[in-house]
């Protein structure tokens, strides 16, 4: 009797081995979406989102029979869920976001707090999408962004996935976010800056940031602004372009940063006490001092402070959890009501320039 129950127990493994993953689906029936575009619908419509995709396909396939190789790969929902069935219905392959690389967010879509928090939930409630996927932001047109590509045809979608591979490294032009920091920051202090990007020519470039407090858009930066910002980033501006009067232009080659609070008449300061070696390609009888820089890059920085301090209001340089890092007992009499706190900081920048002159 044992035997027999025995050799049925390894009967019914292994027929159980054999019957494979009956709900598997094959990778040639799979539609990859490298790269997708989230923003909301016009108050007249029924629809609140609309959603875009940048779906993988390769060169040999891209032959127009199918709804995904004819480019119009944008849908609209009640809720966002619903537009992205309503695509993967269009497909004639089942939509997957396990490759997914990029996600950009319209304009519109930030304007709305609800809406941006009800998008973040999908985001995070994907298990297939990757946590690190990168951020960007657009004006509008959020489904020509997803088209772009200098090289055009079946390469849509992989020009925005490998945007900071292929762009060059400049200053802010390099600025990036992932959905990862992004929700870090938002948890911590409700705040964030996404990168701004535009499409022209079917190219696309950051042309500066879009400033988020407590989950709704209050304002942009636009590249100068930016890297106003960026140098209080340690390293960030490494790469960066900063052009004198005379248009000699420097390249920062190690560019390094450190915040220090302090406290006068009962207001907060803090130094930003920048440093940068650059490079300075001269031909002219008369080459720049690193003054001129120097006073550049701490023009961009008080430009910038004083947006975010008294325009948007608004602390994307994150000051707050450097003060809380550095000086916890400092923090805890200004947290209470640091927005208040925040404006009335003094931002007093410190730069130091050295210069290799090459001709």
């Amino acid at each position: 009797m044992k035997d027999r129950m025995k050799k049925g127990i390894c009967l019914i493994i292994s027929l159980l081995m054999l019957a494979g993953c009956w709900d598997r689906i094959e990778i040639e029936d799979r539609a990859f979406a490298v790269a997708f575009g989230i923003d909301a619908v016009d108050e007249e419509s029924e629809a609140r989102f609309q959603f875009s995709a940048a779906i993988a396909r390769p060169d040999d396939e891209s032959t127009g029979d199918t709804e995904e190789d004819g480019a119009d790969t944008s849908t609209q929902g009640q809720t966002l869920v619903e537009a992205i069935y309503a695509l993967d219905a269009r497909c004639s392959r089942k939509l997957c976001f396990g490759q997914a690389k990029t996600v950009v967010l319209g304009k519109e879509l930030l304007q709305n707090r609800d809406l941006f928090r009800e998008v973040v939930g999908v985001i995070e409630n994907r298990p297939e999408i990757d946590r690190t996927i990168t951020v960007l932001a657009a004006h509008d047109n959020v489904p020509d962004i997803l088209k772009a590509s200098p090289h055009g045809g079946a390469k849509q979608g992989y020009y925005v996935v490998n945007f900071y591979r292929l762009a060059p490294k400049s200053g802010g032009r390099s600025f990036q976010k992932n959905f990862e920091k992004m929700m870090a920051e938002l948890r911590a202090t409700g705040n964030t800056l996404l990168p701004l990007v535009e499409e022209e020519d079917d190219n696309i470039q950051v042309e500066g940031a879009l400033a988020i407090k407590d989950y709704q858009l209050v304002g942009a930066l636009d590249g100068a602004e930016l890297r106003g910002l960026l140098w209080a980033d340690d390293k960030a501006c490494k790469g960066a372009i900063l052009t004198t009067e005379d248009h000699t232009p420097m390249v920062v080659r190690r560019h390094r940063s450190h915040l220090r609070f302090s406290e006068e008449d009962g207001y907060l300061r803090c130094i930003v006490d920048v440093r940068v070696k650059g490079e300075v390609y001269h031909f002219g009888d008369k080459a720049p001092k690193a003054l001129e820089y120097e006073q550049l890059i701490e023009q961009e920085i008080k430009k910038t402070a004083e947006k975010l301090q008294q325009e948007l209001e608004v602390d994307t340089f994150n000051f707050r959890t450097v003060l809380r890092k550095q000086r916890y007992s400092l923090y805890r009499k200004y947290a209470d009501d640091w927005e208040q706190a925040f404006k009335d900081m003094e931002v007093i920048p410190m730069v130091r320039c050295d210069i290799l002159y090459k001709s």
